[in-house]
């Protein structure tokens, strides 16, 4: 014993040896603790971030259901017993089950009844809510009861097979006041929680073994548990969590330490130190991130003037998380070459370089491809030419690209650039970079559905020529102030007398400049005023709590401002205008009275060329007077020929030459000279003398088709207006019939034109006339076509053989690329159903070019010529082809 002591003091090697090991041993055990204390920090951080992700997906698709349920048409169109299914189909299925992944779509009314059911975009039937899901319907069912103001309702249920289910029902409202109350029902959207979103949520979290599990896993493994409708716990996500990446460092080398020299353990312990210090900033920075994320995510974006805020605040947090010398938010549409910068934060606010589409396809279709790319060093970069040259140019160092996806396409890149040293990427940062693009495609996608609201709006409610309100928003307006007590509303309706004039003398586009000067004066009114064009060339101004002593000096003023000279092309034109008031509460109580009685006094003020002004007066009724004189002259007028077929020929775009003609009717009044058409035919219809009118024009036209062909030897075609209210006759196709047999006129030379709100109407009230029409052998055109609403299913069934498109379409090509656009949209949509596609009121070379350069076959208008009689048509074809100019 004392010798084993002795040699214990003389030699302290087995001592210092024992403490050594002891002192590994508990680093081994401190390393083991720490290991399993990152784990449960790591698990904590999991199940915060699969929280996060649950969450953001369960508020997405509530948002996604109140948009919709607040949107006016899809509240008019879902409106219970009354619901319109095939909208509800093809808008929903477009936006939602293609879009946003949604399985379900539901449709209740306030009674809870299923009126609308669309499972995976194809449309289906359930017969009761309890039948689709007796879960969901209980849990409403209560939440009605002990709310009865719920709004809505959202939660995991479990479907009738066993599967789950994210479910967000909303209480259908309309956004509007104005709007006609459509609300009270439900809209459910169901997203299916099944092994292909296990998957996708493991791919995006980085996690792996993501499961369901019915009872609660043990205390220390990931888990979340999911909430029912009540708002209770009635499953849980499992999922496994790698050692490695929980701790970011195996204890094997730091076991196999105990082995090891003293020193090299001290240098393991530092470097374990520096690695679990930098997984902790890792940490520290994705949580930052995550919040960051969160943050935009919620921040509203409801106006242009938001939506531009929220694109540089996206900017300036993706900026100052990572800590980037600039970054830049584009917007890209390489099929049209389009480019453009939404934001720009860092060093380089005021000289941002864009970046086209057309210059670097390389460079966005990998970026469309990869998602992210990620540019460690540029210097060592040579992929992209373009790209070196712009990183050379502003000395960056690095950087990190991520796509902006909207519906599986590219619509803008998320650029983030380092300048001075160089250095890599962490894969928080990637994930951080991504998600950011991903709510700038989401920001986008809401300002388009905005964009495209407010145009279908504008294009309801406003007139296109002059942007002044139209008739519907007018009405619209009035009605408001006429339903406020006290409100005095000055109604004056205006008359432009020298629209025809201009049209025949500078054609359309000079007679459309003349009304846009006349409505931008007639806006700059001082007094608080609604201005309003209604139809052809007649303007409103009404004059808001305007005191009586006022009112005519106020009219007088707007008069003298009217007719100023207006210069059209060189030349000095002096309007003459004619105005027609009345006053509510003083004459009239509602808008129609308004109306009606404003153009009596119109009618006055024209009649009597005393006073361009006339206010209404019960006592004389000049108006109806003078309607019933054009009524009562009408019979004599057509046996004494004061009625007359004029032609205007339509001519092939390809060589020039005549292949057709359409015929006009004019009235060459002895007193009053020449009746404008849409006087005389509005009165024609209205007292049923438009049966005779139309029964000459066809005989007229047949008479002349037939005289011509005989002639000239020449297959032609003529086209001649047809009013609804003849189609509507029984007698109108036998006469047709007859007609044509009498002057030997093969049926396919005749063609009927009916404007497109009339076949609209028409197909949906007489489709067996228009079906009758095609078997006689007669080809249908729909005139002014694009004014109206036609769908590609309209135009699929109605049988239709021509489009013709409106004069208001042309006009502006190609001067102004929106009607150059949708002028383009309607020759090719007519190649595509093999319809025959004729331009109205090609006036200029620049025109006819534009058409020939885009396949339109066929054209009429000023620039070919006007319309002629007889003798003129006669003249145009032993000349065989219109020389343009």
């Amino acid at each position: 014993m004392r010798d084993w002591r002795r040699a214990l003091y003389t030699h302290p090697f087995w001592l210092i040896a024992g403490l050594f090991m002891a002192g590994l041993m508990l680093m081994a055990l401190g390393g083991m603790y720490a290991e399993e204390k990152e784990r449960r920090s790591f698990v904590a951080y999991s199940e915060r971030l699969m929280q996060t992700f649950v969450e953001r997906q369960q508020r997405e698709l509530e948002k996604l259901a109140r948009d919709y349920a607040i949107w006016d048409l899809f509240a008019e169109h879902a409106h219970g017993e009354y619901h319109d299914a095939e909208w509800l189909k093809k808008n929903v299925t477009e936006s939602v089950y293609r879009n946003f992944d949604v399985a379900d779509v539901l449709v209740l009314t306030v009674s809870l009844k299923p009126v609308f059911y669309l499972h995976q975009g194809k449309e289906a039937r359930v017969t009761g809510l309890a039948d689709w899901n007796g879960e969901f319907a209980t849990a409403l069912t209560r939440g009605i009861a002990k709310q009865p103001g719920l709004g809505s309702l959202s939660g995991f249920v479990r479907k009738e097979d066993g599967g789950l289910q994210l479910l967000v029902a909303e209480r259908i409202r309309p956004e509007h006041p104005s709007s006609r109350d459509q609300g009270g029902g439900w809209l459910v959207f169901a997203r299916n929680i099944d092994g292909k979103w296990l998957e996708e949520s493991s791919h995006l979290l980085s996690v792996k073994n993501l499961a369901f599990a019915n009872e609660r896993p043990a205390e220390g493994f990931p888990q979340f548990a999911l909430l029912n409708l009540e708002r209770r716990p009635f499953t849980w996500l499992a999922w496994h969590v790698d050692r490695r990446q929980a701790v970011g460092l195996s204890t094997k080398p730091l076991l196999a330490g105990v082995l090891s020299l003293f020193l090299f353990s001290l240098l393991l312990a530092r470097a374990v130190l520096r690695m679990h210090k930098r997984q902790l900033q890792v940490q520290g920075r994705m949580l930052q991130q995550s919040e960051t994320l969160r943050r935009l995510s919620r921040a509203p974006n409801s106006s242009a003037a938001d939506e531009a805020h929220y694109f540089v605040e996206i900017a300036r947090s993706v900026r100052k998380e990572l800590g980037a010398g600039h970054v830049t938010i584009w917007r890209a549409d390489p099929v049209a070459g389009d480019a453009g910068c939404l934001a720009v934060a860092g060093e380089r606010e005021n000289a941002e370089e864009i970046l086209y589409p057309k210059d670097h396809a390389d460079f966005l279709g990998l970026l469309q491809e990869l998602r992210v790319l990620v540019i460690a060093d540029t210097g060592n970069e040579s992929r992209f030419a373009g790209m070196v040259e712009y990183w050379k140019r502003h000395q960056v160092s690095a950087a990190l690209y991520a796509a902006v996806i909207v519906r599986g396409r590219i619509a803008g890149v998320l650029s983030v650039e380092m300048s001075g040293e160089a250095g890599g990427w962490e894969p928080d940062q990637i994930n951080f970079v991504s998600g950011a693009a991903d709510l700038v495609a989401v920001a986008l996608v809401s300002v388009e559905r905005r964009r495209a609201e407010a145009a279908l709006y504008r294009q309801q409610y406003y007139d296109t020529l002059t942007g002044l309100p139209n008739h519907d928003r007018l009405n619209h307006l009035l009605q408001r102030h006429l339903m406020e007590p006290g409100n005095r509303l000055v109604y004056s309706l205006w008359s432009v007398g020298e629209l025809l004039h201009v049209n025949e003398e500078f054609g359309r586009v000079g007679g459309d400049q003349l009304l846009q000067i006349l409505a931008c004066r007639l806006d700059a009114c001082v007094a608080p005023h609604i201005t309003a064009r209604l139809a052809g060339c007649r303007f409103v101004l009404v004059l808001l709590n305007e005191s009586p002593a006022d009112v005519s000096q106020e009219i007088e003023k707007t008069l003298y401002r009217l007719q100023e000279p207006v210069e059209i092309d060189g030349n000095t034109v002096f309007p003459k205008l004619a105005c027609g008031v009345s006053i509510a509460p003083q004459d009239a109580f509602t808008v129609d009275e308004l109306l009606h009685h404003a153009e009596c006094a119109l009618e006055a003020a024209r009649s009597q060329n005393e006073s361009p002004i006339e206010f209404y007066a019960p006592e004389p009724n000049t108006v109806a007077r003078e309607r019933y004189r054009l009524a009562g002259a009408m019979p004599a007028a057509l046996t004494r020929g004061e009625f007359e077929v004029f032609f205007q020929p339509v001519v092939a775009v390809a060589d020039r030459t005549i292949v057709g003609m359409e015929a006009l009717l004019r009235w060459h009044h002895p007193e009053k000279g020449d009746v404008p058409p849409l006087q005389f035919i509005q009165i024609a219809e209205e007292t049923g003398q438009i049966h005779a009118l139309g029964r000459f024009v066809l005989e007229e036209a047949c008479r002349c088709l037939h005289g011509w062909s005989e002639r000239f030897g020449r297959r032609l075609q003529m086209a001649v207006n047809i009013s609804p209210l003849q189609l509507r006759d029984a007698a109108f196709l036998p006469f047709l019939e007859n007609t044509l047999k009498a002057h030997a006129i093969a049926p396919e030379c005749l063609e009927v034109e009916i404007t497109e709100s009339v076949s609209l109407q028409l197909f949906e009230e007489i489709p067996e006339r228009l079906k009758a029409l095609r078997d006689m052998g007669v080809q249908l055109a729909i005139d002014d076509f694009g004014t109206g609403y036609s769908s590609l299913s309209y135009l699929r069934n109605v049988p239709a053989s021509k489009l013709k498109i409106d004069r208001s379409f042309i006009e502006n090509v190609p001067r102004l690329r929106h009607d150059a656009d949708l002028a383009r949209m309607i020759i090719s949509m007519g190649q595509i159903l093999d319809l025959s596609v004729v331009a109205e009121g090609v006036e200029t070379e620049a025109q006819f070019r534009f058409l020939q350069e885009h396949g339109c076959m066929l054209a009429q208008g000023y620039f070919f010529s006007k319309p002629v009689n007889v003798a003129g048509m006669n003249m145009l074809l032993e000349r065989g082809e219109v020389l343009a100019g």
